[in-house]
């Protein structure tokens, strides 16, 4: 497995992933930064599939609610019974979604992991 360029952030709260086109909840933000991010989901993601995604900020006090986001699951591993850690790395996300994702999301709820 390739080492990471940038550290990432661990969250304070469960942040959640949801699928744009389902709207389902895959899950959780485990820790994040501009490149990509790990998260924890109950659903076995297919490697090397590029998804589009939106996190979920409804309940936090910043002035959005979502990010969307076009992620590829570059890696997949099952920690614990039905549950599986996916390393996402983002895709074609524009420079102001990483710009809000370091600026606000990892400021208000982040810290270095």
């Amino acid at each position: 497995m390739k080492k990471r360029i940038k550290n990432r952030s661990l969250l304070t709260r469960p942040i959640k992933i949801i699928s744009k086109k389902s709207r389902k909840h895959l899950g959780n933000i485990v820790d994040i930064n501009t490149g990509g991010m790990c998260i924890i989901s109950k659903y076995q993601l297919p490697s090397n599939q590029t998804l589009q995604l939106l996190i979920d900020l409804t309940e936090e006090d910043l002035p959005f609610n979502e990010i969307e986001l076009e992620a590829k699951n570059v890696w997949i591993k099952e920690e614990m019974v039905n549950r599986y850690f996916a390393g996402m790395k983002f895709e074609n996300s524009s420079k102001e979604a990483k710009n809000i994702l370091l600026k606000q999301l990892i400021k208000h709820l982040g810290y270095p992991a």
